[in-house]
């Protein structure tokens, strides 16, 4: 049986980006899916994925075994991170730069409704609920960021 948690978040972007690189890095995670949310309020949309102006948002599901080779699934959404101005861009560039290089990490090709309301088991079963998922590659990389934002990441470096 798989143990579903979610990530408290902090608060602090800085301390969710330093969260999803220990968790690229970590040789029991197997498996990270990259998802994005909807570019403005909707059904599920609650205190916890902040203000509309950061919208969309980064979410992940993070899938590994770890104490007593015990699978856990550790779910990531709400106001986790998100590319919606530049210094938030760098961290999200940050983590798409080691996921890339990491061979375990995916992204899907729809967005995730909000998920933050649910509980982590809900939140876990949407999630893999959608439509398929394609490896986070060089090549990929583009197509999972522009549903992140309407700026490109080229456009976002010559800023």
């Amino acid at each position: 049986m798989t143990t579903v948690l979610r990530y408290s978040k902090p608060g602090n972007t800085g301390d969710n980006l330093d969260l999803i690189l220990d968790a690229i890095r970590d040789q029991r995670v197997e498996k990270i899916v990259f998802f994005a949310t909807p570019t403005s309020p909707a059904e599920g949309y609650g205190d916890d994925d902040g203000l509309e102006t950061n919208l969309p948002l980064v979410a992940a599901l993070v899938t590994g075994t770890f104490i007593g080779n015990i699978p856990i699934e550790i779910v990531l959404d709400g106001l986790f991170l998100t590319a919606a101005r530049r210094p938030r861009y760098l961290e999200v560039r940050t983590m798409l730069d080691e996921a890339e290089k990491s061979g375990k990490a995916y992204f899907a090709l729809d967005r995730v409704p909000f998920t933050s309301s649910l509980s982590p088991e809900d939140a876990a079963k949407t999630m893999k609920s959608l439509g398929p998922v394609s490896p986070l590659t060089p090549d990929s990389r583009r197509r999972y960021f522009s549903l992140l934002s309407g700026v490109t990441e080229k456009d976002y470096e010559q800023l």
